[in-house]
């Protein structure tokens, strides 16, 4: 019968979540344990970078284990506004990486604000609590 049917989609979809539910579980305790690893791998390589510097040594040959330690420079901004100005007038859109903000275009949404060259997709968000 087609109640009988509903009743069973319905055990299928409680299944569904069941198993969703443990599965993002499990993720989030591995997301949890890799953060923990990337606290201690960050400590390791501050205490490898601090005897290195006060070594003034960038390469360290240490019998089987060879340490590369070099400094990259990387630029951050200071003035917006000048680094704008600089980007029209140089057509320097190269410096830019290519990203929209959500919150800024959501904001202007809000506000009825067309952002030409901006689309809209819709992105599904799923949330579900097995109470246990």
């Amino acid at each position: 019968s087609l109640q009988s049917e509903f009743l069973m989609d319905l055990a299928s979809l409680k299944d569904l979540a069941i198993k969703y539910d443990v599965a993002r579980a499990s993720r989030l305790a591995a997301d949890k344990h890799s953060q923990q690893l990337k606290s201690v791998e960050d400590a390791l390589k501050t205490q490898i970078i601090a005897h290195c510097k006060l070594e003034k040594k960038q390469g360290i040959d240490l019998a089987g284990v060879f340490i590369d330690y070099t400094v990259k420079e990387k630029p951050f901004a200071t003035d917006w506004p000048l680094i704008h100005g600089f980007m029209r007038d140089m057509n320097a859109m190269d410096l830019m990486q290519k990203r929209l903000h959500e919150g800024a275009c959501k904001e202007r949404w809000n506000d009825n604000v067309v952002i030409p060259g901006v689309g809209r997709v819709d992105q599904d968000i799923l949330k579900v609590k097995v109470i246990k």
